[in-house]
């Protein structure tokens, strides 16, 4: 029972920081696309902008359920 629980934990751990990884490139890359266009404000901007997009979508599909 007690091997299952860890490898339970352990898969869960690397989900997340797969994840977490995943995030970090998305917006890595997106502001390497916008920045010769909107300058690194305005990049930074954009992701900063994405970002929340992308919570408000989840919090309402969630809001949804």
């Amino acid at each position: 029972m007690f091997d299952r629980a860890a490898a339970n934990l352990i898969f869960m751990t690397a989900a997340c920081a797969a994840t977490a990884l995943t995030v970090v490139a998305a917006g890595f890359a997106l502001y390497a696309v916008v920045l010769p266009y909107w300058g690194p404000a305005g990049a930074a901007a954009a992701v900063a902008g994405v970002s929340a997009l992308v919570v408000v979508i989840m919090a309402v599909v969630l809001h949804q359920r």
